[in-house]
């Protein structure tokens, strides 16, 4: 008798156990697209000039020659693949001197600064960037507009 009592309570685990995989999934279905659209998409490109980056959510690539300050917090991680002369670190920001190559930014409030030559941007994100130099930035796909003519910044959210 208590045999068959222990494989009816196995049963009804194994199906509350199903059950609530279900309901996760389902939620996590309805929630996502949610969180995916608050997200916008910028993207810049320049010969020359400065581009800061902070994110508040999200992901940004950076590509380019020259300097660079990445700043992650405990909610966000950088992962930097290139060249550079000098590495030091103050506080939570890393600063590459003489940087060339890519640098992958992904979490919670996050910032990135570039300054120096082709430069090229991606984010899929909640944040702000500005830029200052010559080049070209689209904010969610639209038209691409010219950023810092003149050397005057340019700014925008998405």
């Amino acid at each position: 008798m208590s045999l068959r009592t222990l494989r009816r309570f196995k049963e009804s685990w194994k199906k509350s156990r199903a059950i609530t995989a279900l309901l996760f999934a389902a939620v996590l279905l309805a929630v996502l697209p949610a969180v995916a659209s608050s997200y916008g998409r910028f993207s810049a490109e320049g010969k020359r000039g400065w581009v800061k980056f902070t994110g508040r959510g999200g992901s940004v690539t950076v590509e380019g020659k020259g300097k660079l300050w990445v700043t992650v917090g405990r909610d966000s991680r950088a992962q930097v693949d290139g060249t550079f002369k000098t590495h030091t670190r103050d506080g939570q920001t890393d600063y590459y001197e003489g940087f060339q190559g890519k640098a992958v930014l992904s979490g919670l409030n996050f910032k990135a600064a570039i300054r120096g030559e082709n430069i090229k941007i991606e984010a899929v994100a909640d944040g702000k960037a500005a830029m200052n130099g010559s080049g070209n930035f689209s904010v969610n796909g639209g038209e691409p507009e010219k950023w810092g003519e003149d050397y005057k910044w340019v700014h925008c959210d998405f």
